[in-house]
């Protein structure tokens, strides 16, 4: 008697990183299949930075023009993840999760490899975690946030300063779970998403550096508050000419949104649906270019079908009692 089967497999989950043009057509794959999670381009675009690996990810640098590979972290007890570049690309900031023999918070190190990990900031308690989501291109300030990375509970909205005392200073404290804060590129907005409507929905408010540092209190500073998505929207991510806001739909699109933030209120503009992006199993994680016109994201590589096993006389594996 004969059995055919496909086997099962118990190795995780594979990504192949890539990237897109504005319709969704592929243009390159990047790298081989891994297990990605977490993408950040350089400011120049020249370098990728990502987390691979599990169920502990390591911290991984992809030079996009000579197709090298560098590992940042070496510890296989220490989960890191969610990258943030320095303004000039010299440093990488990201963050431990809890579980981590290291410690939970964000940690830095020079971007070439060279050198330890610094501690920038640890987590305020030992059971959430507080990530890094953006530097400022004046250099001066951090936005971050702390919460469950694993739910996105009770996540607020912080700004670390990177001169002086480095005390950390609150700037969002939503109804709901509220992260992923970015940085327009002249530094006077921030975008981000929160969950305050029941669903998350991209958001952009003011940012002013001078009532920041003068402690004159959270409410003060954001004078407005304007909503880019309409039907959900997550993972905001700007133009570097300020022009453009891209988010993920509910439905995996990538929208990209007409802003000016130029004057003293902010306008929003048409949003216009670019291309369902492909799927990953962890996440919908993507970077986009300066010029908006490229697109770098994890999706799954296309495999063929795993074989299938023939066994013969099956049955007298079987084992009678």
């Amino acid at each position: 008697m004969e059995l055919i089967y496909e086997p099962a497999t118990r190795a995780p989950a594979v990504t192949q990183l890539a990237w897109y043009d504005r319709t969704g057509k592929r243009l390159a794959f990047i790298g081989v299949p891994g297990i990605h999670y977490d993408l950040r381009l350089s400011p120049d675009a020249r370098r990728l930075a990502s987390s691979a690996g599990g169920p502990k990810s390591e911290m991984w640098i992809d030079d996009l023009q000579r197709g090298v590979r560098m590992r940042l972290t070496f510890d296989p007890d220490t989960d890191n993840g969610i990258p943030v570049w320095s303004p000039d690309g010299s440093t990488l900031l990201f963050s431990t999760l809890r579980g981590s023999k290291a410690g939970v918070g964000i940690f830095r190190k020079a971007s070439n490899g060279a050198g330890g990990l610094e501690l920038l900031l640890p987590s305020d308690r030992p059971d959430r975690e507080a990530f890094a989501t953006d530097w400022s291109r004046d250099g001066r300030f951090v936005l971050f946030s702390r919460g469950d990375m694993a739910n996105y509970s009770e996540a607020d909205i912080w700004v670390l300063p990177t001169a002086g005392g480095k005390k950390p200073i609150p700037f969002l404290k939503a109804s709901a779970p509220a992260w992923d804060a970015q940085f327009s590129p002249d530094g006077r907005w921030v975008a981000y998403a929160s969950r305050e409507s029941g669903r998350w929905e991209v958001y952009v408010v003011p940012f002013d550096a001078a009532k920041l540092l003068s402690g004159a209190g959270v409410e003060s500073m954001q004078s407005g508050k304007w909503q880019i998505s309409s039907d959900g929207g997550r993972v905001p991510r700007w133009r570097r000419d300020g022009k453009e806001l891209f988010y993920i739909a509910p439905d995996n699109a990538i929208m990209a949104a007409e802003v000016d933030g130029k004057l003293a209120s902010f306008n929003v503009g048409r949003s216009q649906r670019l291309f369902v992006a492909p799927v990953n199993p962890f996440s919908s994680t993507f970077d986009v270019a300066p010029d908006g016109q490229r697109f770098v994201m994890s999706a799954s590589p296309e495999q063929e079908e795993p074989p299938l096993v023939l066994m013969q006389n099956w049955t007298a594996r079987l084992q009678t009692k």
